[in-house]
């Protein structure tokens, strides 16, 4: 299929996300203009395939000079996602963050590099999710998978805590999809570079947010009710 919409005029083929990114490297290549390529629509109507789809048919149209940075520049979106998508309720797979990815060429139509822009992060997601929906993925992904590889006690997790997370709703199982996707995600970061030491780093700051997320307050009243102050009611999280 990528093949069939490569260097083709639009109306040889049916209309295709192929051919949008054809069209877009023959002008970059032959016209010597910088291209921009804008998805929207609605939720769930297809924007984050779309922009998978079109990555993956401008790298392969701009064959790199070594075939590890094309993979390296392939796990970008898989990783991406893992940290800014969460299920809605009407989106298994939502975007929760506006994404601007640049790849750089040469004059010969060699892809270079790529860098990658987030813009307007639903941050507000980590501490509350509305009902039916979900937390980011990469907290299921990397509770069950650090699970799967027996590594929970390290970051102070237990797998029969799980769904009594604050901040994790909906997680009353292990899923065989999220263990699949944190081994995706392992060799990911990997590819990218990343030592197994910020790897590890990485898992602590997240497990570190779920710890957070575990600590309850209650109010402590003074005497004459002028300086009133709070104090944490289970001490367990903060030990964590």
């Amino acid at each position: 299929e990528q093949k069939r919409y490569k260097g083709q005029a639009r109306s040889d083929n049916p209309p295709h996300i192929f051919a949008v990114a054809d069209a877009a490297y023959q002008a970059l290549l032959h016209q010597r203009q910088n291209q921009a390529i804008v998805i929207s629509g609605e939720s769930g109507a297809g924007k984050t395939e779309s922009a998978n789809l079109l990555l993956k048919q401008l790298v392969y149209l701009s064959k790199a000079p070594n075939r590890n940075l094309e993979e390296r520049i392939l796990q970008i979106n898989p990783i991406m996602e893992a940290f800014g998508n969460a299920t809605t309720g009407i989106n298994a797979n939502s975007s929760r963050f506006g994404k601007y990815l640049d790849l750089t060429m040469t004059k010969g139509g060699k892809v270079t590099g790529a860098r990658i822009y987030v813009y307007l992060l639903e941050q507000s997601r980590v501490v509350a999710q509305a009902e039916g929906e979900r937390n980011f993925h990469i907290f299921y992904y990397m509770y069950d998978g650090l699970e799967a590889d027996g590594r929970l006690s390290e970051f102070h997790l237990d797998l029969n805590l799980r769904k009594n997370h604050r901040f994790l709703t909906d997680h009353c199982q292990t899923s065989q999809t999220h263990i699949d996707k944190f081994q995706q995600l392992k060799a990911g970061f990997k590819l990218l570079g990343f030592q197994d030491g910020e790897v590890d780093t990485v898992y602590r700051i997240l497990a570190a947010i779920l710890h957070l997320g575990d600590i309850e307050f209650s109010e402590v009243a003074s005497e004459d009710n002028t300086d009133n102050k709070s104090h944490v009611i289970q001490v367990e999280p903060l030990r964590k």
